[in-house]
C-alpha cells in the first residue's frame, strides 16, 4: 500500500528512512551512555570516592532492578502454578532458582549488551536501504524479529 502511494507520488518521505534515523541515533545513544558509565564506575573504582562509586552503581543499576521484580513476581506465580500442578524436575528447579536470584540481574545486562550491539550493528546497515522501495520487507522482517 505504501508502495502504490510512494509510486504515485515520488514526493511522499520514505516513513522506514525516519524511522531507522531515528532508531539509529537512540540506540548508538544508549552505547554511548553504557559505555561512558562503565567508564565513569571504573575511574570511580580506583578513587577513593566510594560515595560516588556507590551512586553511579546505584543508577546504572535501577533499570535492571525494576525489571527485575517484575520477572521475579512472574516466576513466582509461575512457580506457584508448577508446583500444584505437578512434581518438578531438577534441571526446573535450578532454572527457576536461577532466574530469581541476582544472577538474572547478570543476564539482563548481558541481553541489553548484546541488544545494542546487534542494533549497533545492524542498523547503520539498514539505513541507506531505507531509502528504496523495494527493502521495506528486509525492514519489517527486521523489526518483526
Amino acid at each position: 500500500m505504501q508502495s502504490e502511494s510512494r509510486r504515485k507520488n515520488p514526493k511522499i518521505l520514505n516513513i522506514h528512512f525516519i524511522c531507522i534515523l531515528l532508531a539509529n541515533i537512540i540506540e548508538w545513544s544508549a552505547a554511548l551512555d553504557f559505555y561512558s558509565d562503565i567508564v565513569v564506575v571504573s575511574e570511580l573504582a580506583q578513587s577513593t570516592d566510594t560515595a560516588w562509586l556507590t551512586f553511579s552503581l546505584f543508577t546504572i543499576i535501577a533499570p535492571y532492578y525494576t525489571i527485575y521484580t517484575s520477572l521475579i513476581n512472574y516466576q513466582i506465580r509461575l512457580m506457584q502454578e508448577q508446583h500444584s500442578n505437578a512434581a518438578t524436575t531438577y534441571c526446573k528447579l535450578i532454572g527457576n532458582c536461577l532466574l530469581v536470584l541476582p544472577t538474572m540481574l547478570v543476564f539482563l545486562v548481558a541481553m541489553d549488551i548484546i541488544y545494542i550491539a546487534i542494533q549497533i550493528i545492524a542498523l547503520p546497515l539498514l539505513l541507506p536501504l531505507s531509502l528504496t522501495n523495494k527493502s521495506a520487507w528486509i525492514i519489517d522482517k527486521f523489526h518483526d524479529w
